[in-house]
């Protein structure tokens, strides 16, 4: 059984060469040959076999046997999808390191504008969901600016517990009046606390990209829903967020 058109189309596009294709299908009939009979059998030039053969060696498609003569035997097809995928992502984490930096300053240079997508959630509910989402899925920082304590903060005690066993670095703007709270006191290992008159919002931000502001209380009382939440996810929504966070939590 030949391999099929569409098959080998596929192999070249992970890197198979015509001749590549040809040999490594006879070795994979024929289990172990020489390379005078791969010639023969696959009509590749004699003078141009050991050229080929070296070369599928090194891409890890075949292993060369030692002896009088050397006979090649194919890798096992896995194997060799596996070596190619380990490759590119080799080469895709070499070389991504290299260009993201110079091209990245060219995009901020250029650009003049950009679309994000944003999501609205309406009621408590779907909010103090997806409050407590943002919080379980850092994993790195987490910023948060609460004015609602009674509202919001009471429902997030348990997740603000777990950031201290992921490690992750939190800090959290209150009201004043919360300095000796129960709930905040049983949280000082696991966060960094400060305190002020009156926050000014809701606003919590995860590795700083995951943006989360919610309005609620007195904000909201003129509209049917108890809680509106906007939420982003995208790193310059994020970096402007944390800006406005650390200014504040700076001058603290």
């Amino acid at each position: 059984m030949s391999i099929k058109p569409e098959i080998k189309d596929a192999m070249k596009k992970l890197g198979f060469s015509d001749y590549n294709i040809i040999i490594y299908e006879t070795l994979l009939k024929e289990k172990e040959l020489d390379a005078r009979v791969l010639s023969q059998k696959t009509q590749v030039p004699y003078s141009r076999v050991y050229e080929i053969l070296n070369e599928m060696i090194e891409k890890g498609y075949i292993i060369k046997l030692d002896g009088r003569p050397s006979t090649y035997v194919p890798k096992s097809p896995i194997d060799v999808l596996q070596g190619i995928q380990q490759q590119y992502e080799k080469e895709f984490s070499i070389n991504s390191a290299i260009v993201k930096e110079p091209l990245m300053g060219l995009f901020s240079e250029t650009r003049s504008a950009q679309t994000a997508q944003i999501s609205i959630t309406y009621g408590k509910s779907s909010n103090i969901v997806h409050v407590k989402n943002v919080i379980r899925n850092a994993v790195r920082t987490l910023c948060m600016i609460i004015t609602d304590h009674d509202i919001i903060f009471t429902e997030i005690v348990d997740e603000i517990k777990l950031l201290k066993l992921k490690h992750v670095k939190s800090q959290i703007i209150l009201s004043r009046k919360l300095e000796k709270n129960k709930d905040v006191t049983t949280l000082q290992d696991a966060s960094e606390f400060k305190f002020m008159g009156v926050p000014p919002t809701n606003m919590i931000i995860g590795d700083d990209q995951n943006v989360l502001i919610v309005a609620a209380g007195d904000y909201v009382k003129n509209m049917t829903e108890d809680m509106v939440g906007v939420s982003m996810s995208h790193a310059s929504t994020g970096f402007i967020s944390k800006l406005i966070f650390k200014n504040l939590w700076d001058n603290l």
